[in-house]
């Protein structure tokens, strides 16, 4: 899949999880699927990633505040990511929420 063959989400922008499971499907299901989600990021130009700190996103957490090229930031809460994400956008910077399963259906509430 090449950079411009996007996958679009229904509100118009980029779904870059979809992405990465495309662009790296047999990584992603692997035990590095952490390394095919941050090379993606860094494909999609993600300048901002956000996160509640949780033990399964720990090394695609520590690749992230390894890279200088992006900010991140600790959240306490899911829904503070909908905000900095959407401020981040407004900006002009691709950002990303790093969230659980559970934590998803939290944070959609406040889009509601």
């Amino acid at each position: 899949m090449s950079v411009e063959a996007k996958p679009i989400s229904r509100y118009g922008v980029p779904s870059v999880v979809a992405a990465a499971i495309a662009v790296h499907q047999d990584s992603a299901t692997s035990r590095d699927w952490p390394v095919a989600i941050y090379r993606t990021l860094k494909e999609f130009g993600v300048a901002q990633t956000c996160y509640v700190p949780d033990a399964g996103h720990s090394r695609l957490i520590k690749l992230a505040h390894a890279d200088t090229a992006i900010k991140t930031t600790v959240l306490t809460t899911e829904e503070e990511g909908v905000a900095l994400a959407a401020g981040a956008w407004l900006g002009g910077d691709r950002a990303v929420l790093l969230t659980s399963r559970a934590a998803s259906a939290i944070a959609s509430t406040c889009c509601r």
